[in-house]
């Protein structure tokens, strides 16, 4: 009996560590030149692959993103997504790290042609 209960906090706190990140999160993203809300919606399939949806806001618009790959790993988190502003089509690839219920981190937006568009910050809470 005494050896379970010594064993007990250790259970606890690797369960703790192996909380899935899966869930909405919502929060802001700043770049050189503008800002906006910023949504993930990160999903674990049975098999354990990673999905996402993000959305952002640019002025007054609403901008849904197509995902060309998501990346899980631990603490840290990689999504390349795909969108549509006017006539601009670009590529923006995001990184950062999960603590907890927030992610934060970098991201990079590319135009077609490969020329930058912008750069900057986000961070999010579930």
């Amino acid at each position: 009996m005494r050896r379970s209960i010594l064993f007990l906090p250790l259970f606890m706190f690797s369960v703790v560590l192996l909380a899935s990140p899966a869930g909405t999160y919502v929060g802001k993203w700043i770049g050189l030149n503008a800002e906006g809300d910023f949504k993930i919606v990160l999903l674990q399939a049975e098999k354990g692959e990673w999905k996402a949806e993000v959305s952002f806001t640019y002025g007054d618009a609403d901008i849904k993103c197509k995902m060309v790959s998501v990346k899980v790993e631990e603490d840290k988190v990689e999504l390349v997504y795909d969108f549509e502003i006017a006539n601009l089509h670009a590529r923006s690839t995001v990184t950062g790290e999960i603590k907890g219920d927030q992610m934060s981190g970098k991201y990079h937006t590319q135009a077609a042609d490969g020329s930058d568009v912008d750069q900057g910050t986000w961070k999010v809470t579930r």
